[in-house]
Order: structure tokens, then C-alpha cells, then sequence
């Protein structure tokens, strides 16, 4: 059995860098097989001391990343019928931490 692994950057919080991504993985690669999401932030501070811009980095991309690499990537996984998807989250989704507010909600 031969396997090829392909890595690709992209801010993976803004929507369309990862729309842009997803078109030129296809007409590179073509079809994916396996897509593996492993991105997060820890900024790491009691909830009052976060600034809104860091609440919604750490969102963005803890959460709203894995929305929108699924999204574009799926959909032809299930026209073809194969394909898996690999969602890494983090034991704080069972387990709340101090001083990690930021990070523990978005881990369910």
C-alpha cells in the first residue's frame, strides 16, 4: 500500500483563507481521504483579565476552525462515500482547569 501525506498552511480562523486552501488542496491533490484538525490556542488567564480580541481568538480558532475545514472537505467525502475526519480536542473538555475559562469552554 503506498500513502502520500500532503501539509498545507492557512490561518485556519478566517473562512475564506480556508475555502482558498480547500480549492487548491483539490487541484493539487484531488480527493482527500483523511483530513486531521489539530489547531488551538492557550492564551492562559483568568477570564477577567482577557481582552474580547483573545475570547474570540481563542474561539475562532479552537472551534470555528474545525466548522470550516469540515465544511469544505466533507461534502465530497460524502459524494465519493469514503473518507474520514480526525476532530483533536483536549481533555479540558472533560476536565476544567483554573485560570483556562478561555480554553475549557470551547474544549466540549
Amino acid at each position: 500500500m503506498q500513502c502520500k501525506a500532503h501539509a498545507y498552511t492557512c490561518d485556519v480562523s478566517n473562512e475564506n483563507q480556508v475555502e482558498e486552501l480547500a480549492d487548491k488542496v483539490h487541484r493539487e491533490v484531488g480527493d482527500v481521504d483523511i483530513l486531521i484538525n489539530n489547531a488551538g490556542v492557550l492564551p492562559g488567564k483568568p477570564l477577567l483579565e482577557l481582552t474580547n480580541k483573545q475570547i474570540k481568538k481563542t474561539l475562532d480558532i479552537n472551534t470555528l476552525a474545525h466548522m470550516w475545514t469540515i465544511r469544505q472537505f466533507l461534502p465530497r467525502m460524502l459524494e465519493r462515500g469514503e473518507g474520514h475526519i480526525v476532530a483533536i480536542s483536549s481533555v479540558a473538555g472533560i476536565l476544567g482547569c483554573s485560570y483556562l475559562v478561555d480554553y475549557w469552554y470551547e474544549s466540549f
